[in-house]
């Protein structure tokens, strides 16, 4: 058993600790970083966004996944340390960070989103590399910036059927 608590949790976060939530992402438990990292997401302090990073690497799903909607709540401090993770190894991390990215909607990341959408940037399968093109038109699409365009225009003409109704109603925006 780690040595933080729900209730522990929510004496950090009502006395603002952040420090105290920060390492309460490292305990044992992964209900106790589930909730330390939607502590944080409450009080969106910046200094949270690098061990909220760290923390899309968890081994539970359920800490990526509030770390990641963590990260889209702190929102503009997020946007450099979330591009940086367009280039993780793994793919999950790679589709939460876009997803991320396109709901904080910074047009910082347009051009990293393109590129990191390019076959043959490490991508295991054909599966997960058109499951993350969906998931990079969706974010480029929310972002809204014309320089998307070029991109979904390209991987529409490479013809991954998939793709082509999401694309077609996103350059429609």
């Amino acid at each position: 058993m780690g040595i933080f608590s729900g209730q522990n949790i929510e004496e950090l976060k009502a006395s603002k600790n952040v420090k105290g939530l920060i390492e309460a992402l490292k305990d044992e438990d992964w209900w106790v970083r589930t909730c330390a990292a939607g502590a944080l997401g409450e009080i969106k302090d910046a200094r949270a966004v690098e061990p909220l990073i760290d923390a899309l690497k968890d081994k539970d799903s359920e800490v990526q996944n509030q770390a990641a909607w963590v990260l889209e709540r702190i929102g503009k401090p997020a946007v450099e340390p979330l591009i940086r993770m367009l280039k993780a190894g793994d793919p999950y991390i790679r589709m939460r960070a876009a997803e991320a990215l396109g709901n904080i909607g910074d047009t910082k990341a347009v051009e990293p989103l393109l590129e990191a959408s390019q076959w043959g940037w490490g991508w295991y399968s054909e599966d997960e590399y058109k499951f993350f093109l969906g998931v990079a038109a969706e974010a480029l699409g929310n972002i809204g910036d014309t320089r998307a365009v070029e991109g979904l225009i390209r991987w529409l003409r490479g013809g991954i059927q998939s793709l082509k109704r999401k694309q077609r109603r996103l350059l429609q925006r």
